[in-house]
């Protein structure tokens, strides 16, 4: 389990690089308060942190996932070449991988 967030809202949780991530061993990344949620709404969910990705840059060694409010996550040795949205990044690690709190 890779846990991010401060609470600051809107992906302020900093720069974090995470080395050996690995979804088919059971690996999760969980984004905890970097949502601001409205009021009267039921909590974040994925779609809400994927509207927040400002870019997702794969060099074919590492992927770099950036946040709207500069929060970033390196995730090094998992880039393929051909990560190049959210949409592929969500492919490729399967939604079972991702937690949203």
């Amino acid at each position: 389990m890779f846990d991010f967030g401060d609470g600051a809202g809107e992906g302020g949780f900093g720069t974090d690089t995470v080395r050996d991530f690995d979804p088919g061993a059971g690996d999760v990344l969980r984004f905890l308060n970097v949502i601001d949620v409205d009021s009267g709404s039921s909590g974040a969910d994925l779609d809400d942190l994927l509207s927040t990705i400002s870019g997702v840059e794969d060099n074919g060694r590492d992927v770099t996932i950036e946040f709207d409010g500069g929060g970033v996550v390196v995730l090094a040795g998992f880039g393929t070449g051909g990560i190049d949205s959210a949409g592929d990044l969500l492919n490729e690690i399967g939604q079972a991988s991702v937690e949203v709190a």
